[in-house]
């Protein structure tokens, strides 16, 4: 092998490197923005969150907060989250763009 070809190889292996790391920074900044916010079962009568037999939380909803509008995240920040109500702009979680990425990440090649 010429000197040339090993020169250009270790520059294409330096570019793959590279394309790699921005490739798992974006996956990264997509997970960041795309997280779930678990929404919990409240007891206005009592002030407090309602818990299951093992004093866990009940959680009655979970949305996705960066696809989720601000009007619901405050009314869950407000505890007037009504899992009844048909909120516009409430995304389930996982949403659309979170449940493409984990699919692609964990896609099996099929190819032989």
């Amino acid at each position: 092998m010429a000197p040339t070809e090993i020169r250009q190889g270790g520059r294409r292996a330096g570019k793959i490197a590279d394309a790699n790391r921005r490739l798992s920074n974006a996956i990264d900044a997509v997970k960041a923005l795309h997280r779930p916010v678990e929404v919990y079962e409240y007891d206005d009568m009592n002030g407090v969150f309602k818990t299951d037999q093992d004093g866990e939380q009940i959680v009655i909803a979970a949305l996705c907060k960066e696809c989720t509008g601000d009007d619901v995240l405050e009314a869950i920040g407000d505890c007037e989250y009504d899992p009844d109500a048909d909120y516009y702009s409430e995304v389930r979680w996982p949403c659309p763009t979170r449940a493409a990425l984990d699919a692609a990440l964990t896609e099996k090649d099929t190819q032989c």
